[in-house]
């Protein structure tokens, strides 16, 4: 099964959060203080443009589109979540 998940086309999708989880995993393990901050903004970063849904993209900008499209509650996550990943600058005007 973790073959099939690894390779297989149709979960090609999932490669980029998967990804996105073992950087997370190996800053946290690293031996060095916690996620200091340099790697916290890349994830953070990262973590945005990830979830940036794109309705004519591919991979999984497409399929997070999809999932806005076809679920509220994904909606509602979104939003609650849009804010905690805005640049620190940006934060006050959103609050």
């Amino acid at each position: 099964m973790l073959q099939l998940a690894i390779n297989h086309e149709q979960f090609e999708w999932l490669h980029q959060i998967s990804e996105l989880i073992v950087r997370i995993v190996e800053i946290m393990g690293a031996d060095k203080p916690p996620a200091v901050d340099d790697d916290a903004q890349d994830i953070i970063r990262e973590v945005r443009g990830l979830l940036t849904p794109v309705e004519d993209g591919e991979g999984f900008a497409r399929k997070y589109d999809e999932a806005l499209q076809r679920d509220p509650s994904a909606v509602l996550a979104h939003r609650e979540l849009r804010p905690l990943l805005a640049p620190v600058d940006e934060r006050s005007l959103l609050a």
